[in-house]
């Protein structure tokens, strides 16, 4: 990553997760974000706060990092921003990559302090933070959802994940979370088959920000 510049940039978190896996979170968190660095030339980081599914973002990149959050944690109040600048892994395309754990179990070490002390080590070196935040509302996934200037909602047009999804929505609002910082993007939808959008947001009781069509 580059450099920190001499005024802190205001960064914008994006926090990205779902009711269940397989709903393509990862794979719109890596597409997000280059589409964020090709079309603004920012800085953008992607973090990989999957605790379950740590690793995924790093094969979808093609990357192996051999720093992570947790591999830090005992140095983390020494290193700095300047430390932590060269302990990213960064993609052939400028991309930084930094994941909180080499699998689930070092990911599990990683909890909102430890959190809070990273992003505040990244936010100088950043113009977007992207949160890949799991499955489900855990603690370190509502505390990454804090952070966030907007949480995305990855959901597909299947009746069982629908209802999953609108209990992660009435979970959060139960959280005290406003209700347009929640955005759903609704993933491998076929306008031919499975349910309409229509449907979808009623069962979510909120409109869908972004349509993907399923695209193998």
């Amino acid at each position: 990553m580059n450099e920190p510049a001499t005024q802190v940039p205001q960064v914008r978190i994006l926090a990205i997760g779902g009711a269940r896996d397989g709903v393509g979170k990862s794979v719109f968190t890596v597409n997000a974000a280059l589409s964020f660095l090709k079309e603004t030339r920012a800085r953008v980081l992607v973090v990989d706060a999957d605790q379950e599914g740590c690793g995924d973002l790093g094969l979808l990149l093609g990357l192996n990092p051999i720093q992570t959050v947790a591999g830090m944690l005992p140095e983390m109040d020494r290193l700095g921003t300047p430390g932590i600048s060269k302990r990213i892994t960064v993609h052939p395309t400028g991309l930084g990559f930094l994941p909180i754990g080499a699998n689930s179990e070092e990911a599990g070490a990683v909890g909102p302090e430890a959190m809070k002390k990273t992003l505040d080590l990244v936010k100088p070196l950043c113009d977007y933070i992207l949160i890949d935040c799991g499955v489900g509302v855990t603690p370190l996934s509502v505390y990454n959802f804090e952070c966030s200037s907007g949480i995305f909602l990855l959901a597909t047009p299947d009746v069982l994940l629908l209802n999953h999804t609108r209990r992660m929505v009435e979970k959060l609002q139960g959280l005290h979370f406003p209700a347009q910082l929640i955005k759903v993007i609704l993933n491998m939808y076929h306008p031919t088959s499975g349910i309409p959008v229509e449907v979808v947001s009623q069962t979510l009781q909120r409109s869908v920000l972004v349509t993907l069509i399923r695209d193998d």
